[in-house]
């Protein structure tokens, strides 16, 4: 078992012989074709042979691989399926091309069983004709006294219609006679001389398409989905990945900054370049976007956050039991933050600096040391973090906090509310005088309300805030305009409301 294991590791490898010989084989014979003194047919099938052993070792390798390593997934049995049907077109291009009176034999079986599907296409139409015109002769009997009265009362134009009923029902019949002979025609021209090159070639180009997505979805499993747009020049990847990547390119700098260094530590071991288990890489930004597994500004949606948040002794839990360093809640923090499409684009200079206005204003807080950072961090479903390190400006989550413990958060937050730049009650069902608590966090810039409980009434507490300039109020009962929201806190640059409560 263990020289199995250790035999399918080279499956990598072996793809590579059916990637190269089959290209090959396929620019041989469109040389034979176009070159016909050329007398290649011996080479073509050679190789074709040799294709077929490679194929065949590969698809074991790879299976063995998969049974062996644990790897899994819909896009690892796609690449498995791809390389199963490769193997069976090789196979039957190699057989064609050494036996070609297969060909023939395959044309003739073709024949036969298109005239038979004709003849029971052409009886199955005959015989829902009698029926339709059964029913019409039934439906229409009114009709048919009439055309009877005007038989006998109007001959002359009774003998006129006839006439032109005879000559349509004769047109309609040599229309279906032409095209029954037309079908006929073109599949018996398969029965040429060269009508076993139609099938050698299709069953070859059949190969070449089929090698080609195989080793796609290969590469795919083994450097990640953009490996073919990583190193891809500036000006090709904005005319053709420009849709793709505006959508989340603004959170990329908090995501090399702060997240990546979070998952390098507790993830990227089992899914990184070296490693994908389930196909899942977290070692780089596109990696993360394009894997399907984080949702712009839906943590609540997010696989990824998900599996995070799970006891560590679950079966999804990520990083799993004794695999990786388990994530702290600052960690955590860091990834519902970036979630939340959060950027350090306001706060941090191109130096990596914060700005000069944001410095002073540190200056002026309350000093928060790290045990007390730590002490906030301990009431369960309570997020704090600094903004930025050395600095005492704090960016806080509620969202997991539950309703019995809001309370207690709050009353831990006093001390430090005007610390608070960024805050995130999406989700939270609180009373008036808490959402009046909340507005006491003089200094918020960023202020995530989503899916929360606040109305037109409470948000109202809300107004004095001067420096707020971001705010999310999507499916909340707050029933203003843009206009009135934008009146009552002018500071504000972005807002978020649900489409059923605004038109802009």
């Amino acid at each position: 078992m263990n020289l199995l294991a250790f035999l399918s590791d080279f499956h990598p490898v072996a793809v590579h012989f059916p990637i190269a010989l089959l290209p090959t084989v396929a620019l041989l014979a469109l040389y034979q074709r176009l070159r016909p003194e050329a007398q290649l047919g011996s080479a073509i099938r050679s190789l074709l042979w040799l294709a077929l052993l490679a194929c065949v070792c590969a698809m074991l390798l790879g299976l063995g691989n998969r049974a062996f390593n644990g790897h899994g997934g819909e896009e690892v049995n796609s690449h498995a399926i791809l390389g199963i049907a490769t193997t069976v077109s090789v196979m039957l291009a190699a057989f064609l091309y050494q036996f070609p009176h297969w060909a023939l034999l395959l044309t003739r079986g073709l024949v036969r069983v298109s005239g038979l599907a004709l003849r029971i296409g052409w009886g199955v139409f005959r015989a829902l004709w009698i029926i339709v015109r059964a029913l019409l002769r039934f439906v229409l009997i009114p009709v048919r006294l009439l055309l009877w009265c005007s038989a006998r009362l109007l001959p002359k134009v009774h003998a006129g219609l006839e006439v032109r009923r005879q000559a349509f029902a004769l047109r309609a019949k040599q229309a279906a006679a032409r095209i029954r002979y037309r079908l006929h025609t073109v599949i018996f021209e398969y029965l040429r001389p060269d009508g076993s090159l139609w099938w050698q070639n299709g069953a070859l180009a059949t190969s070449v398409v089929l090698v080609l997505a195989t080793g796609l979805y290969g590469a795919n499993l083994s450097h990640g989905e953009d490996h073919l747009t990583r190193n891809m020049p500036q000006a090709l990847r904005t005319l053709l990945l420009e849709d793709q990547l505006s959508g989340s390119q603004l959170d990329q700098a908090y995501f090399e900054k702060e997240v990546q260094p979070v998952l390098r530590r507790s993830c990227v071991k089992c899914h990184g370049d070296q490693k994908q288990k389930k196909n899942l890489r977290l070692d780089s930004y596109a990696a993360v976007v394009g894997s399907g597994v984080v949702k712009y500004q839906n943590p609540e949606g997010s696989e990824l956050l998900r599996r995070l948040l799970l006891p560590r002794d679950h079966t999804a839990a990520m990083p799993p039991l004794h695999k990786g360093r388990p994530l702290q809640a600052d960690d955590i923090t860091v990834v519902v933050h970036w979630l939340q499409g959060h950027s350090l684009e306001s706060l941090v200079s191109q130096t990596g600096g914060l700005a000069p206005e944001l410095k002073a204003l540190a200056r002026q807080l309350p000093a928060i040391d790290e045990k007390r950072l730590s002490e906030l961090n301990t009431l369960e479903g309570l997020r704090v973090r600094r903004l930025v390190n050395n600095y005492d400006l704090l960016t806080v989550n509620l969202s997991h906090v539950a309703p019995i413990h809001i309370e207690a958060a709050l009353n831990r937050l006093a001390p430090y509310a005007v610390n608070v730049l960024y805050l995130d009650a999406s989700n939270l069902q609180l009373t008036a005088t808490q959402w009046q608590r909340l507005s006491g966090f003089g200094n918020l810039q960023r202020l995530n309300l989503k899916s929360s409980n606040i109305g037109t009434a409470e948000i109202q507490y809300f107004k004095p805030l001067a420096q707020l300039q971001w705010l999310n109020l999507f499916s909340t009962g707050v029933a203003l305009s843009v206009a009135e929201i934008r009146a009552m806190m002018p500071g504000l640059n972005n807002i978020y409301l649900s489409a059923a409560e605004s038109e802009s």
